[in-house]
């Protein structure tokens, strides 16, 4: 009985691990094993280029999207080292619920603090822009909304 109450929770919490590092993105798009920061950038600069900037905002948006590859390089490496840690733990003979419980909380931490940096980043692109420019923007995310069903 206590083995099988046991192999539960590990059961439980494994599954709500991979729910908080966000697994279902990954594979949506066959990214996961590969640098996803190199297809978002490419993304982003593509919807960008239609936004005809000007020289001065070319180079605010270059400084950006530095900052906004380096996040997405350091997410990478969290990502790894997430995991490794939590292969570590599974492949221990007796997994502690606690210590996966633990490590699923840092992990929704920085999860967190990635998206709260990100956000950060789009506002001040959004700063950058002339209101046309910004109306484009709205309109993109309007349109991707409505193709998501929202």
């Amino acid at each position: 009985m206590r083995f099988r109450r046991k192999s539960i929770i590990v059961g439980v919490v494994v599954m709500s691990l991979g729910l908080v590092a966000g697994c279902g993105a990954y594979r949506r798009q066959r990214l996961h094993h590969r640098d996803i920061s190199k297809h978002v950038l490419k993304r982003w600069d593509r919807h960008v280029a239609k936004l005809d900037l000007s020289d001065v905002q070319k180079d605010q948006y270059e400084e950006i999207r530095q900052r906004v590859e380096a996040s997405l390089k350091q997410a990478k490496e969290d990502r790894e080292s997430f995991f490794g840690d939590l292969k570590s733990e599974m492949d221990r003979e007796n997994p502690d619920p606690t210590q996966l419980v633990v490590l699923a909380k840092e992990r929704a931490e920085v999860v967190r603090g990635m998206i709260e940096e990100n956000l950060d980043h789009f506002v001040e692109f959004c700063n950058i822009l002339d209101a046309d420019q910004k109306t484009q923007v709205i309109e993109m995310i309007r349109k991707r909304m409505k193709r998501r069903g929202y």
